[in-house]
């Protein structure tokens, strides 16, 4: 009987180690198409387009560029190119509920942009 309990109670352990991510890899929230003119920029092409980047996060194979402006959060999800990192996905902060970029947060970034 007691074998019995601690067979099932390591398989569940077990279980739920399947499950767990892997440490050191980002993975974006959605699948959502990113916004036209973003898929497939490399890390250079972002940095000379937009500027340098408010904070980056550096994975073993992934990094996160966020850019802020005002209230709004830019996330960019760089994942290994060709020849170097390049975005795959983006997101705001403000969500931008069915959007993966609140409209709001859109445009003050392209109004950063029109500054620079």
């Amino acid at each position: 009987m007691n074998r019995k309990l601690w067979l099932a109670g390591l398989t569940l352990v077990l279980a739920g180690c399947a499950s767990a991510p892997q440490p050191g890899r980002i993975a974006p929230k959605s699948t959502e198409p990113i916004q036209k003119g973003w898929s497939d920029l490399s890390a250079g092409e972002l940095a000379r387009t937009y500027g340098e980047p408010s904070f980056v996060r550096k994975e073993a194979d992934s990094e996160i560029w966020r850019y802020d402006v005002g209230a709004c959060r830019i996330f960019f999800f760089l994942y290994p190119g060709e020849r170097s990192p390049t975005v795959r996905h983006v997101e705001s902060i403000p969500s931008g509920g069915d959007q993966p970029i609140e409209r709001n947060c859109l445009n003050a970034f392209k109004l950063r942009l029109k500054k620079n």
